[in-house]
């Protein structure tokens, strides 16, 4: 018996997978906090989980007309442009943290970490925004298609 493999291609179970994700990590973050644990591990712990996330929705998550078979450790999007936005969200967040961090009410250590997470992660994604556009065999980007069936 095989099996097949597991992908989400409708864009309200990705949105409903990214509510969960939050519903589950905010609760956490804020139980860890109510433990004492000091702020910098439950922010490191937050990271971790937000990374966790994010790995498995690069290995579910597919656009319409993408293959099935695994990606390679690399992509993080089915298109090139969409990896480009969500880079470019992160080094929108990291400005901020830049531009906020004086008068923020979070520690040095919360914020350094914060920004270096999002550091990671725009980095993970515009190197698959890079590699997919080199590559050139990835679905055409296109407008928003609310039609896809999962």
């Amino acid at each position: 018996m095989q099996l097949r493999p597991w992908r989400i291609t409708a864009w309200w179970v990705k949105t409903l997978y990214v509510a969960i994700v939050l519903l589950v990590s905010w609760p956490l973050d804020f139980l860890l906090r109510w433990i004492a644990l000091p702020v910098e591990l439950v922010a490191l712990f937050s990271f971790a989980m937000v990374m966790v996330a994010i790995v498995i929705g690069a290995r579910v998550f597919r656009v319409r007309g993408e293959s099935t078979v695994p990606r390679p450790w690399w992509q993080f999007t089915g298109r090139p442009r969409l990896s480009f936005v969500v880079g470019w969200a992160c080094v929108a967040a990291m400005a901020v943290y830049v531009i906020t961090a004086p008068e923020s009410e979070f520690t040095l250590g919360e914020d350094v970490i914060s920004f270096l997470a999002y550091a990671v992660i725009g980095a993970a994604y515009f190197t698959s925004g890079v590699r997919l556009r080199r590559r050139g065999d990835a679905p055409a980007d296109g407008p928003f298609d609310a039609s896809a069936k999962p």
